[in-house]
């Protein structure tokens, strides 16, 4: 844009202020729009996990997602300043944004400073605490499709059709599943939901309504894969209230280190690096 000098101005950019204290993180509130097409416009708060951890406290959501082509990006606003961000991240945050209220969201390509360093270091050790105090995790797999819309929306009433087995196939193949990190941020996650679109549907009836397609899906990689993880999850779940441990205590990082290593690369539980 030229200015009335003729000079070429430059849009001025987010300037991260630094994290103080051993658990602080750094939440994006993202602001209402009616419209989906309208720019991503969001503010950062500044606060720790403990404060998060208190009921009294606002909650926040976790996202997980695919990062996608790191050529491929978008500008939003933060604090009133551009900030360029992935298409992926880009889409999810328009789709999970609501029309009426703010959004507390933790997103790490935002919420992490990724030209520190030191910091990338120091919050990656506490990756889990952020899914784990998280009120609850959305899994962003992408934008919907017709197929997607109907799959979730029957899940969400745990109906089944085999019409949907084609779709179950399709949607099992998005990059979500094929992430190594997914395990870590699924079984610390205390509420997982999974979204396409603006269809969000909770991770226990997602994985249910596909146990309607087994007989069909069970025969490609894809379906193996999910349903190993959805397995293990439910398991781990399982035994720990059994135990009348809280689900999400730390005896769940004992169970993630145990398992580190185990059943290939996708259950390697080791932090993301970004």
């Amino acid at each position: 844009m030229t200015g009335l000098l003729g000079v070429t101005s430059q849009a001025v950019s987010y300037e991260y202020q630094p994290l103080v204290g051993q658990d602080a993180i750094r939440l994006l509130v993202l602001h209402p729009a009616e419209d989906l097409k309208a720019k991503v416009k969001c503010s950062i708060v500044y606060t720790t996990l403990r404060e998060c951890d208190d009921d009294i406290i606002e909650h926040y959501s976790a996202l997980s997602y695919v990062w996608g082509n790191p050529d491929d990006t978008r500008v939003i606003s933060v604090e009133g300043r551009d900030f360029e961000i992935t298409a992926n991240l880009d889409s999810a945050l328009r789709h999970i944004r609501n029309s009426r209220r703010n959004h507390r969201i933790w997103a790490d390509a935002v919420c992490i400073n990724q030209s520190d360093d030191m910091e990338k270091s120091q919050q990656v050790k506490q990756m889990g605490d952020v899914y784990r105090f998280a009120h609850n995790t959305i899994i962003y797999l992408g934008e919907s499709t017709l197929e997607t819309d109907q799959l979730l929306l029957s899940a969400r009433s745990l109906g089944g059709s085999s019409e949907y087995s084609l779709a179950w196939i399709l949607l099992l193949e998005r990059p979500w599943f094929t992430r190594v990190w997914i395990y870590q941020e699924l079984m610390f996650s205390r509420d997982p939901w999974v979204q396409c679109g603006i269809v969000r549907v909770r991770w226990d009836r997602f994985f249910g309504a596909s146990s309607s397609h087994e007989s069909f899906t069970s025969r490609v990689e894809p379906w193996k894969t999910f349903h190993t993880l959805a397995t293990e999850r439910r398991n781990l779940v399982t035994s720990l209230k059994q135990k009348d441990e809280h689900p999400f205590s730390d005896s769940l990082l004992r169970v993630l280190e145990a398992r580190r290593g185990l059943g290939g690369e996708l259950f390697i539980c080791s932090p993301p690096s970004f």
